[in-house]
C-alpha cells in the first residue's frame, strides 16, 4: 500500500540534467498512477511548474501567495514574491487616467505605458514585465510604435533557452529573444 502523502525537500538539486529529467518524470507519473499528494521543497522554479499542480510561496514559515503554479509566477501578489520569482523589469510609478484610458506613468524615466487592459484604482503601483514579455526590433530612425522606445544594446548573455539582451534607454531593461531572434536583430553590445 502507497503512503498518502510523499514528503520531498530539494530531492533534484544535485542531478545531472538526464538523472533530474527521468526523476521529474517518474514523479509526474507516481503522482498520477498512485494518486498520491506530493510535497515537493524547491527553490527550481522550473521544477515548479512542471511537476505542482498548487504552489505555496512562502516566506519566513507564512504563505504569501497560493494557487497554479502558472497564476502564481504570471501574477506575483507583492513586491517579495515579483523579486523572488525574478521578475525580470519590476518598475515604479503610478496608475493614472489619460482620457478614456489608464495608463503606467513611470515619472522617474520620463515615460508612460497603456492604455492598459482592466480597471485598477489609480496611484501608487508597480508594473512588472517578464523578459519574454518585451519584443525587441531593429531600430528605424523615425519608426516608433506605440509603446515602444529606442534602447542601447548593453550586454548579451547566451543561455541554452535564449538570449538575454540587456538594454537602457528610458530605464533599464532585461529582455529574452530565441537564437533565431537574436540573429535577425543583426545587433551587437552598443547598438
Amino acid at each position: 500500500m502507497a503512503p498518502p502523502l510523499l514528503l520531498l525537500d530539494e530531492p533534484l538539486s544535485a542531478l545531472d540534467p538526464q538523472t533530474r529529467s527521468a526523476l521529474l518524470q517518474l514523479l509526474q507519473e507516481l503522482h498520477a498512477r498512485e494518486n498520491m499528494g506530493i510535497l515537493h521543497v524547491t527553490h527550481d522554479f522550473q521544477e515548479a511548474q512542471q511537476l505542482g499542480t498548487k504552489l505555496l510561496l512562502l516566506r519566513r514559515g507564512r504563505i504569501l501567495q497560493g494557487g497554479k503554479p502558472q497564476q502564481v509566477f504570471d501574477e506575483p501578489e507583492s513586491l517579495f514574491a515579483a523579486h523572488f520569482l525574478r521578475r525580470e523589469n519590476i518598475l515604479s510609478g503610478e496608475l493614472c487616467r489619460i482620457g478614456s484610458g489608464q495608463y503606467f506613468r513611470c515619472a522617474a524615466a520620463g515615460w508612460q505605458l497603456g492604455p492598459l487592459t482592466g480597471d485598477l484604482p489609480d496611484g501608487a503601483a508597480y508594473l512588472v514585465l517578464r523578459a519574454g514579455q518585451l519584443q525587441v526590433l531593429p531600430w528605424r530612425e523615425g519608426v516608433l510604435q506605440e509603446n515602444s522606445w529606442p534602447v542601447v544594446l548593453e550586454r548579451v548573455v547566451f543561455k541554452s533557452t535564449g538570449v538575454d539582451l540587456f538594454c537602457a534607454g528610458q530605464g533599464h531593461w532585461q529582455a529574452a529573444v530565441s537564437e533565431r531572434e537574436w540573429r535577425s536583430l543583426h545587433a551587437a553590445a552598443g547598438a
